[in-house]
């Protein structure tokens, strides 16, 4: 039985006991209506499972399941988890799970049309080969995204993305199509400097071979001292690039103008005249900034 501040858990399938230890912190689980997070002397409950991912976190250590469904047992001291299937990120081939899951996809699609969509059974099938991939693939490490990520850069899931090198992946090149070396890049100098970036003027590049304009922030990931990796908070912002675009083409064509141009703000001041001004009236720019246009009169 754990201590008070640490839990039991149990993992059991039919054929085998996969995982037992009594020292764990914490217990992330795919229950039927989302994911649970388990605490010692969480109050008693009992769940369905759904297909996906079990996380064990203990101490600075994590371990990783992919489970096929079942019901899992929650008591103040003891989780135990009755899954249909269960194995440790250990025991699952890459290779294997990734043709597995394009079998799934594959039998999934192919499903004859109906007014539900596809059969629970082969909704199921996909997300347990789903659930597999992603345990796999952060056993290798590589890249973890979150659901605004996969969508904005044209992925459908998660799993296309998890565990592959994100710099051959989204950043490999500059905006004008140039190659983008590894060894210069800004998020892997976060990493090998232990210290932040910020950066917006770089893009990164979707499924489909677009380019996004982005503002991002790269910081170090920690472990046992050490830096094991690289968080990475991004924005697009193509939008307000194609604004400055616009705004420098309004200011060049002001500029350009040979009618005289006088912007002012909402009181009435001049903040900005173009060339044209200053030869018409003689004024220079410094001498009418801030000024009422009235002393043209």
């Amino acid at each position: 039985m754990a201590s008070g501040d640490k839990l039991a858990l149990d993992i059991v399938t039919i054929e085998r006991k996969v995982w037992e230890d009594d020292g764990i912190d914490l217990v992330l689980i795919p229950g039927i209506e989302g994911e649970m997070g388990v605490l010692p002397n969480h109050a008693p409950v009992l769940t369905a499972l759904r297909p996906g991912v079990v996380k064990i976190k203990k101490g600075d250590n994590e371990e990783f399941f992919a489970v096929g469904g079942g019901f899992v047992d929650v008591n103040p001291k003891k989780v135990v988890i009755l899954a249909q299937t269960a194995e440790h990120s250990e025991e699952i081939d890459l290779e294997r799970a990734e043709a597995a899951y394009q079998r799934a996809k594959k039998v999934m699609e192919e499903e004859p049309d109906t007014s539900i969509g596809p059969s629970l059974t082969a909704r199921a099938a996909l997300a347990r080969h789903e659930a597999r991939l992603k345990v796999v693939r952060r056993r290798r490490g590589g890249t973890g995204v979150n659901p605004a990520c996969v969508k904005m850069l044209g992925y459908e899931r998660d799993t296309e993305l998890l565990g592959r090198e994100s710099h051959p992946l989204m950043h490999h090149s500059h905006a004008d199509g140039s190659n983008y070396p590894a060894c210069e890049c800004r998020v892997y100098h976060a990493s090998r400097s232990d210290q932040g970036v910020h950066v917006d003027d770089e893009v990164f590049w979707r499924r489909d071979g677009t380019a996004i304009a982005v503002e991002y922030w790269a910081y170090p990931i920690h472990q046992h001292g050490k830096v094991v990796g690289t968080v990475v908070a991004w924005l697009d912002i193509s939008e307000r690039r194609a604004t400055e675009a616009q705004l420098r083409k309004l200011s060049l064509a002001v500029e350009q103008s040979i009618e005289s141009i006088v912007i002012t703000d909402a009181d009435g001041n001049i903040e900005d005249v173009n060339n044209a001004f200053v030869k018409t009236t003689g004024y220079s720019l410094e001498e009418v900034i801030g000024r009422n246009p009235r002393i043209l009169q």
